[in-house]
This record gives C-alpha cells, structure tokens and sequence, in this order.
C-alpha cells in the first residue's frame, strides 16, 4: 500500500487553499487537486509500506509526547515555474518538531528515503502543478491580486493512503 505522511491544514486556511484550487482549475483549466487530496504540508513524501501499524505506533507515541507549535501560510513561491503553492514559515519549535519526528521516523527500516529528503525538507502547500507551464505567467499574475496570511497550530501528524487514484486520510494523530 502507499502511504505519505502530513500535517493536515485546517479551518478557514483549509477553505481558502480548496477553494483556490478550485478557482485555479476553473479560471485556467489545470489539474484540480482538490478532487484528489487534502490541503496539506508533507513531512514524507509517499512511500510504500505493509507494516503500517508500527508507523501509527510511532507517530501516536511521538504526538502524545510533544505540544503544538506554530506555522503560518503567506504569499505564494513556485519550483521553476512547475508547481505553486503557498509559502510556508514555521516556527523554529516547529522546525525543531519536525526534524526530531523525522529522525525517529528514519528508524523504522523499510521506508525508503530519497536524497533531496535527507538533504533538506522544503515545506509548502502545492496549489497547482502539472499542466500549468505556459499558463505560469497568467496564474502567476492571477495570485498577485490575492494576499493569504493565517497563523496557523501545528497540531497534528497524519497519515494519508492512495486508493486508486485519490489521496484520504488514513490515520490523524494530534498533538498535546
């Protein structure tokens, strides 16, 4: 089964990211990502897993053990014009959070790991992404006009499932 591991975005943050994506796919006819996953932050990109009651183990573990923090979503970046999405600043206790979690994560043989995960976790909330490269410029312009800005609470750790095509919470663990 594959598997991916979030922080979920909740409330009117949540509203504004589907209801943009939703606008996005109607104003320029990208991909709607709506329909196939929930606004989210990846903490590990997807995976495939048999033993996924000893990651719910460990998640749940580490969710009771620790508080939550703060994040905030503002403005928009993109990745050389292939994905946007909304910028992401975590606080530095929740910077702190997520690198403890990834380590103890990193102990559970048999999740692979990529390099650019090792590397560096580059947080972000994709917007649009796919078939966007000659429409960039005029969606670029498009969130322009928009100035997202929510503070946010850190305040879980989730695990999503692909079922055919669609991304679903599978498991969401919160924090204290």
């Amino acid at each position: 089964m594959k598997y991916f591991i979030a922080y979920l975005i909740k409330g009117d943050a949540k509203k504004y990211h589907k209801g943009l994506m939703n606008g996005l796919f109607k104003e320029f006819r990208i991909d709607n990502l709506s329909r196939r996953i929930p606004p989210h932050l990846t903490l590990k990109v997807p995976f495939e897993f048999s033993k996924i009651s000893e990651v719910e183990k460990l998640i749940r573990d580490f969710c009771k053990k620790n508080k939550k923090t703060k994040i905030k979503l503002k403005g928009f970046g993109n990745f050389n014009k292939k994905v946007i999405y909304l910028n992401t600043f975590p606080s530095v206790e929740t910077l702190n959070l997520i690198d403890d979690f990834l380590l103890k994560l990193k102990s559970i043989k048999n999740i692979s790991w990529s390099r650019n995960e090792i590397e560096s976790l580059h947080l972000h909330s994709t917007i649009a992404m796919g078939n966007i490269g000659v429409k960039f410029d005029k969606i670029w312009k498009h969130l322009s006009e928009r100035f997202p800005d929510y503070d946010l609470e850190f305040d879980n750790i989730s695990i999503l499932k692909k079922i055919g095509g669609k991304w679903e919470v599978h498991k969401e663990f919160c924090l204290g």
